[in-house]
């Protein structure tokens, strides 16, 4: 390394705090515009999980397969710890796969953010039994299921935490 250069790790964090920022911005900026939908003018974030926060991954982190998209979050070396959507919204996607976020959810929230939630061992209720009759349905276990519209609640567990897909343990990513 250069004398004076940034290290890699120190900016890619600094880096996703100004993106976070700029997305924490947009929302703000987004209650200045007169929509008249109550919901876009009361976001508010929360961490997705109820145990202390500790990053395994940061956002734009240049992997050796690819650009990391996203945060992932430590689930204390286990599975099945409740995640919940970082604001109220609807989830709109769910996918099954056997590489990338594996099973992950997308949640969309009224101020025009998206939440993504991967590598997940379990969804909520409502999603599992659509995700199940699309598997049975289609005969495939790799399922999309597209214009969901669940409605999710604050405090209302959306899924579990896991390690599907291409994960290395168990983890939480998260992108908004």
């Amino acid at each position: 390394k250069k004398a004076g250069t940034m290290p890699e790790r120190h900016f890619s964090r600094l880096l996703a705090i100004w993106i976070f920022s700029c997305g924490i911005s947009a929302a703000f900026q987004s209650q200045a515009q007169n929509w008249r939908h109550p919901e876009r003018d009361t976001v508010i974030y929360r961490y997705p999980m109820r145990i202390e926060p500790e990053i395994s991954g940061s956002f734009a982190e240049l992997r050796s397969t690819h650009f990391h998209g996203g945060m992932d979050f430590r689930t204390q070396q286990r599975e099945g710890i409740k995640v919940y959507s970082a604001a109220p919204g609807y989830i709109v996607r769910a996918t099954v796969e056997r590489a990338s976020y594996g099973n992950a959810l997308y949640v969309w929230h009224p101020n025009g953010t998206l939440s993504i939630y991967g590598h997940l061992k379990k969804f909520s209720q409502p999603v599992k039994r659509r995700v199940k009759r699309l598997q049975r349905q289609s005969g495939q276990f790799e399922v999309s299921l597209d214009n969901l519209y669940i409605k999710t609640r604050k405090n209302r567990a959306i899924a579990r935490s896991g390690n599907t897909g291409a994960s290395g343990g168990p983890h939480l990513h998260f992108e908004l």
